[in-house]
């Protein structure tokens, strides 16, 4: 078994003392009527010796060589001896060594018999402090200082003190929120910490035999209370096998007897010889010489002494003062003796036997300490013994080790600390229980507090989101929630492309449209013309002269490392990439002509004229080169390419005497591609200026082209979609295609619900006006143009976008400097109405020193809803007030006119295509080192509608502390976790969605879709659910 230092000390001192000793005392040469010439030292007894000795004066004639001797206590003679060689005795200056207590700082030692007299010294005592006597040891718990190594109670702290707070100070960072610190913010006394570990005894105790730790909790007045359920050291109970004082030794202190010996009690020991037999009264082994033999170095009487009286023969000799037996044996050792004079001095040096060491581990140590010629005898273990061992801390279990061929095998059945699992037990046995894993109110991982954020209360909305009454003619549930508008929120940003046909010189400008400034610029590929915004805020942009697609981030914190486009304090626009190094700057993220990627392709569409969204995210690229394709780009690392899918023998509708569009049975191939958008269906329309007659129609769920609408006159040029899916279509004229005859302008829609395509022209009163609002607005719409005189055929449109404020069907007119607004109606169509905006105009002239507006193109909405015009006509973009239709200014941006009339704000696809809204709420906890566990959500989420939520951390400046969970799969996008369609509650769980959501504040933002504007999901309740550490 293992044994503290303390025992081990006692073990080898008695040892020692028995074996040492046994060589030192018997002498037959004892002087003729003389004592013992020393004191008695009996520690135990009271002094009862009145021995002086005696026996017959040698004959000095006998020996000349030898020398008088000072009279000696020889027990083989005289039986009135206090003691023999060999022998040594407990003992304790303090009093009866039997009478200590167990646990005691007090300590028995051991005397040794020299020359038949117990010694003065008793050696390996320990004696109380300052005289007092040996009390049991003090209970801790009942020391208001500390306890010294004396058993006393004293003031102040110890060389280790017991500090409360040992348990909390990592990560310790002092003040609010510190797992030390009962400090709450102002009104929050329901976050005080409760069911926290603790431990007052020393450090380095907990966890070591009994010793455990405890918990303690905040009380009102801002202090810790009593540490409960803990286990500090306490007195050694002798014989219970266990560790009560927690240093590591079960029943440290208590008695313990050398091997071989049986009595220890009754304060006399003796020690065997190896064979077994009683030691002779000198202590040694055998018999016992009776008188000195001079000249050969050893005690032959057995008196302590070597060559006493004997003259020297040398300078010099070899000398022993042991037993002969042990002489040059093991670890035994012969000593010097010098000539004194006439006679020798003392032996000096001489090594003599000790215990057998074992060795910490008890197999010993590979010396014959002993010097019996034995190497380590007695060390290992007896066959078949056993033993326990491990730790019975925490779940562990001590187990038992067995003995074979002198060796304790390893630990069995043992149960071994493990990973610390929040459990409420203490599974890595450090006696913590759930160590490092509770949170301030004692709980395993999860939420303490509970925050009921009700939306009707606050939150932020964006444009896309509205708080609706639970008695709103347009709520359906019947309960108050936040719910989407007819306009979602997207970035401010405008993606105008600068044309040119110099590759070089092929760039898109980022334009703020809060700002009204030019934020970016990014090499994208040649003769760049029409941009989409995806439905993470980022844009694609197709060339027209080497169909390069490439997708640009807009929000410059998730680009990659390095420097990017950015605009300088004088207004210039820094541009990093080129067309030799497309991907140099971090926010262009893809750049590549994929048409080669379609695994039924191998030959190259370079020529582009169509960039869509759909409802999913993906990216629909429609191609002007060869005969017109479309295909498929996740949108997304790997930007995975589909095939490419011609618009071929699509099945061909025309309408019937109604207008309806019916199946002709016929098909046919729409050609290239000159723009597209995609509805929330998952339908992909396509503009086919040149080659086509018609509306095309993909289906990107069965992967075909599956409908051609026909039987209408218009080049359609642009090509929009509303909320209710309708698409919409500028109709420009003859010279854009030789399928087409004189369109007549306007606009024209096709209604998927009625399946019939309406058509609406300017009145002829307006060919060659400057429109006077005033004068001209609200003119009923012309619905057929037979002939030049049946309408105004020079309104003839390029651009076409609809406003998500209020439906409304804006077109860019090609060559007048106008702007066409069609209030549509839905009931009877031929009512609606034309405002007209001459956006360029000033009086019968031009604004901003422009001649003409021939060439204007784009029209499209920011997210505060002002339109915004461009075109080849000018560098400039104008912003537009739709409530006044007052042109507000042109702004700089690039360095070309702009080829540009898709979608380049994002206000189609996040309005249109997939309806978004989003609803944030921020909770401050007051701690720094809050942790979001559980977010609970109440809603109504019809099928066809979607509802997410993500969050993060932020400090009190609004700076982030976390990243976003869920977190982002893709850079640049954002994930969100889904609300099940139909429930009427869920718990998301933060904690497994993600990394720790960490913060003084929460960032919660929720977002909501819809592929139905009459359908919409609502938001009822939110309940934050936090914890702290």
């Amino acid at each position: 078994m293992p044994y503290s230092r303390a025992s081990l000390s006692l073990r080898w001192l008695a040892l020692t003392a028995a074996l040492a000793l046994s060589l030192n005392a018997c002498s037959d040469d004892v002087p003729s009527g003389g004592g013992d010439g020393e004191p008695d030292t009996d520690l135990t007894q009271p002094d009862t010796d009145t021995d002086t000795g005696g026996g017959p004066q040698p004959d000095a004639s006998e020996d000349t060589d030898v020398a008088p001797e000072p009279p000696a206590c020889n027990p083989a003679v005289d039986p009135e001896c206090p003691c023999n060689a060999g022998q040594f005795r407990r003992c304790f200056s303090g009093g009866d060594p039997a009478a200590i207590p167990a646990g005691s700082s007090c300590q028995a030692g051991f005397q040794r018999c020299v020359d038949g007299q117990w010694a003065e010294t008793c050696e390996g005592e320990v004696l109380p402090p300052d005289g007092g006597d040996c009390a049991p040891p003090l209970n801790p718990q009942e020391c208001p200082g500390h306890i010294n190594e004396a058993g006393e109670c004293v003031e102040g702290p110890g060389s280790d003190p017991a500090d409360p707070n040992v348990l909390c100070q990592q990560g310790s960072t002092g003040g609010l929120g510190d797992r030390c610190s009962c400090e709450v913010p102002e009104g929050g006394e329901d976050y005080l910490r409760e069911d926290q570990p603790c431990y007052t005894g020393p450090v380095e105790t907990l966890g070591v035999g009994l010793c455990k730790a405890g918990v303690r909790s905040c009380q009102a007045d801002g202090q810790w209370g009593t540490c409960s359920g803990q286990i500090t050291p306490e007195a050694e109970v002798c014989g219970d096998s266990l560790d009560n004082d927690c240093d590591g030794v079960v029943d440290n202190g208590c008695e313990y007897c050398p091997p071989g010996v049986t009595d220890c009690e009754s304060g006399l020991i003796e020690l065997p010889c190896p064979d077994g037999s009683p030691r002779n009264a000198c202590g040694s082994c055998g018999e016992v010489a009776e008188r000195e033999i001079c000249g050969d170095g050893l005690d032959n009487d057995c008196d302590a002494r070597v060559d006493e009286g004997c003259g020297c023969s040398a300078s010099s000799q070899a000398c022993y003062t042991g037993p002969a037996e042990f002489a040059g044996v093991g670890a035994c050792q012969m000593g010097v003796q010098r000539c004194a004079g006439e006679f020798w001095g003392a032996c000096e040096g001489s090594v003599l036997p000790t215990p057998e060491l074992c060795g910490p581990d008890g197999t010993g140590d590979n010396i014959d300490n002993d010097c019996d010629g034995e190497v380590d005898e007695g060390c290992g273990c007896a066959e078949g013994d056993t033993r326990a061992c491990g730790t019975d801390t925490g779940i562990c279990q001590r187990g038992t080790q067995t003995c074979s061929a002198g060796q304790w095998s390893a630990c069995q059945n043992a149960i071994a600390p493990g990973p610390e699992v929040c459990n409420g037990e203490d599974s890595n046995c450090n006696g913590i229980i759930d160590d490092g894993l509770r949170n301030a109110c004692g709980e395993c991982q999860g939420p303490c507090y509970v925050h009921d954020s009700d939306p009707a209360a606050g939150g932020v909305f964006d444009g896309g989101a509205e708080f609706v009454d639970a008695t709103d003619e347009n709520n359906p549930t019947g309960r108050p929630g936040v719910s989407l508008t007819r306009q979602s929120f997207f970035p401010p940003y405008l993606w105008a492309a600068n044309s040119s046909g110099t590759l070089s010189r092929g760039t898109v400008s980022k334009f703020n449209t809060d700002t009204g400034e030019e934020d970016a610029r990014y090499w994208v590929g040649h003769n760049p013309s029409r941009t989409a915004v995806d439905l993470d805020g980022n844009m694609w942009v197709v060339g027209r002269n080497d169909g390069r697609v490439t997708k640009v981030l807009w929000d410059t914190t998730a680009c990659g490392p390095g420097e990017t486009s950015r605009r300088l304090p004088d207004g210039s626009v820094t541009q990093v990439n080129s067309s030799g190094a497309p991907l140099a700057d971090p926010c262009v993220v893809y750049s590549k002509n994929p048409s080669t990627e379609a695994s039924n392709n191998t030959t190259s569409y370079n020529s582009g004229r169509g960039v869509a969204v759909d409802p999913q995210g993906n990216i629909w690229i429609g191609y002007s080169a060869h005969d017109g394709a479309v295909q498929r780009i996740s949108p997304n690392p790997p930007y995975q390419a589909s095939d490419i899918y011609v618009p071929s023998n699509i099945p061909t509708y025309a309408p019937d005497a109604d207008g309806v569009q019916r199946p002709t049975g016929a098909t046919a191939s729409a050609g290239q591609v000159y723009g597209l958008v995609g509805d929330s269906q998952g339908y992909i329309y396509a503009a086919a200026l040149w080659d086509g007659v018609g509306l095309p129609r993909f289906n990107t769920h069965t992967l075909e082209w599956d409908r051609y609408y026909t039987g209408f006159n218009c080049g359609v040029y642009g090509i929009a979609v509303d909320a209710d899916d309708r698409i919409w279509m500028a109709c420009s004229g003859s010279d854009w295609g030789p399928n087409h005859g004189d369109a007549g302008g306007g606009v024209a829609v096709f209604d998927p619900a009625t399946e019939k395509v309406h058509r609406f022209y300017v009145p002829n009163a307006m060919q060659g006006v400057v429109a006077d609002p005033a004068v001209h607005n609200g003119q009923q719409v012309v619905t057929s143009c037979p002939s030049t005189t049946s309408c105004a055929r020079s309104w003839r449109t390029h651009a076409i976008a609809v406003e998500p404020a209020t439906g409304d069907v804006w077109a860019a007119v090609r060559s007048n400097g106008h702007l066409l607004r069609l209030h549509f109606n839905e009931t009877n169509p031929a009512q609606s109405t034309w405002s007209f905006i001459p956006a360029l105009r000033e009086g019968q002239g031009w604004i901003n020193g422009m001649t003409s507006g021939g060439d204007m193109r784009g029209v499209g909405f920011d997210r505060l809803g002002y339109a915004w015009h461009l075109g080849m006509s000018s560098q400039l973009i104008f912003k537009v007030d739709p409530i006044t239709g007052d042109t507000l200014g042109g702004f700089p941006a690039g360095t070309d006119g702009h080829y540009t009339y898709s979608d380049f704000t994002g206000a189609t696809a996040f309005n249109f295509t997939a309806p978004r809204g989003f609803w944030r709420y921020y909770f401050d906890s007051g701690f720094p080192t809050a942790i979001l566990d559980e977010i609970t959500v109440e809603a109504t989420v019809p099928a066809g509608t979607s509802l997410g939520v993500r969050v993060r951390g932020r400090d009190l400046n609004g700076n982030p502390t976390s990243g976003w969970v869920p977190v982002d799969q893709a850079q640049g996008s954002s994930d969100y976790l889904d609300y099940p369609t139909g429930a009427l509650t869920h718990t998301f769980d933060i904690r497994s969605a993600g990394a720790a959501v960490q913060g003084q504040e929460f960032e919660i933002e929720v977002r909501m879709t819809t592929d139905d504007s009459d359908v919409r999901p609502f938001l009822h309740d939110l309940r934050i659910e936090w914890s702290r550490p």
